[in-house]
């Protein structure tokens, strides 16, 4: 765990948790684990070099929308909350994490189609929630002793335009379902 490339290895094995081969995916878990885990002990200050934190927490972003639902996912959240809480919240020091978040969500599954992209929508929207969590406390920003943070009112106004493209497509098709049923 002290050596460079060490959380690099980790997530090489959890990407195989979409590998039909189940030798290959039965290792994901115990590294998303151990990843978990890693992140946890060592983030922000215990990592070989700023490089390397800055990789890393871009890789678990990419391993977290396309993980398959399970435990994967549960363990790479946490892992992304950690370093959403430190970087985001605290530092201020992640610069590409909301373009990158964007970006996943116009690739999602829903957006593109289920067979065109690995990104899965359900996971784009874990990494929203998570990166939304620590500001949950802000309900009214619009009242004066209660003024949102302004990294809030940056990330909901990058988030905003692919969630409503996001609530479009669900909208049609709840519509296109429910005419139908009718008919």
């Amino acid at each position: 765990a002290d050596h460079a490339g060490y959380a690099g290895a980790l997530l090489q094995c959890i990407g195989a948790a979409n590998a039909p081969d189940a030798h290959a995916a039965a290792v994901a878990i115990p590294a998303a684990a151990a990843l978990h885990n890693f992140v946890r002990n060592r983030w922000p200050n215990r990592l070989p070099s700023q490089q390397e934190r800055e990789s890393t927490r871009m890789a678990i972003l990419q391993a977290l929308v396309v993980a398959p639902q399970g435990p994967i996912v549960k363990l790479l959240a946490e892992s992304f909350r950690i370093i959403v809480t430190e970087d985001v919240t605290r530092a201020k020091c992640w610069p590409d994490l909301l373009p990158a978040l964007c970006q996943a969500m116009q690739e999602s599954n829903l957006m593109v189609g289920k067979e065109q992209s690995p990104v899965k929508t359900a996971n784009a929207l874990v990494a929203v929630h998570t990166l939304l969590k620590p500001y949950k406390y802000f309900q009214n920003p619009g009242s004066e002793k209660e003024a949102a943070p302004p990294e809030l009112e940056a990330i909901v106004k990058a988030l905003l335009e692919p969630l409503l493209g996001m609530l479009g497509i669900l909208a049609t098709g709840t519509l296109t379902a429910a005419a139908a049923e009718k008919g």
